[in-house]
């Protein structure tokens, strides 16, 4: 079991036994945190190496890199922890920082989307903005016998002003054809109701998520928030 400090940037692992819940069997406190860190996502992240024992992931968004726990400069970042007999590594073995403050509010286990054995991670930037302010971007990096790439090698933004991306999770293999695929949520993107929301879905394949969208669905209807439309996309 996995549990989070929100505000005091810490992550504990506990392990479960028919005596109950014991102390902490592994813990990690940010070294950079200063006002303000928040330590907001926190998943497995399958096995991103191959070597048979699985890996964890967290997320700190908001994070603030002032030395002696000041103020500082606002930026986020995530970090993996790989797996081993002796339970996780004490220090991250893979991490990314960006100076926008909201990666790392989402991180998860993409599953294996390329079919090469090893498990991907995704990370979110909730209010992540490049082309517009706050649309939202997600990333993922690929695994192998060395742990994480160090590029990103599939990305998706939202391209709306403000709709932010809420998450992105692994939908498990919707079409049978032994590749992961993933799914993108938004919660405030706009089309013909505002803040209606959006879902996104991409499938793997042999070289890793199609840039292409599968399908998508969105809700129709602010009175009736749980219907919706769904719009298949041709997949190339």
């Amino acid at each position: 079991m996995l549990s989070s400090a929100w505000k005091t940037g810490s992550k504990r692992r506990y392990s479960g036994s028919a005596a109950g819940q014991p102390a902490a069997a592994w813990s990690f406190n940010y070294p950079t945190q200063g006002t303000g860190t928040l330590m907001t996502s926190v998943s497995s992240a399958g096995d991103v190496n191959g070597d048979g024992f699985s890996d964890v992931i967290v997320g700190c968004s908001e994070e603030y890199n002032g030395s002696g726990g000041g103020p500082g400069t606002p930026q986020g970042s995530a970090a993996v922890f790989h797996g081993g007999a002796g339970g996780l590594s004490v220090l991250p073995n893979w991490s990314r920082t960006n100076n926008n403050n909201s990666y790392g509010s989402d991180v998860s286990c993409a599953g294996d989307v390329n079919g090469d054995g090893f498990s991907e991670i995704l990370i979110s930037g909730l209010q992540f903005g490049t082309g517009q302010a706050n649309e939202g971007r997600v990333e993922l990096y690929s695994g192998g016998l060395s742990g994480l790439s160090t590029i990103a090698s599939w990305s998706f933004e939202t391209d709306q002003a403000s709709a932010t991306l809420g998450s992105a999770e692994s939908a498990g293999d919707v079409n049978g054809d032994g590749f992961s695929d993933v799914i993108v949520g938004s919660p405030l993107y706009d089309n013909g109701h505002l803040d209606e929301g959006r879902m996104w879905m991409f499938t793997g394949s042999p070289s890793g998520l199609r840039p292409q969208v599968l399908m998508v669905v969105s809700e129709i209807s602010q009175a009736l928030p749980l219907s919706g439309s769904l719009l298949p996309l041709p997949v190339m």
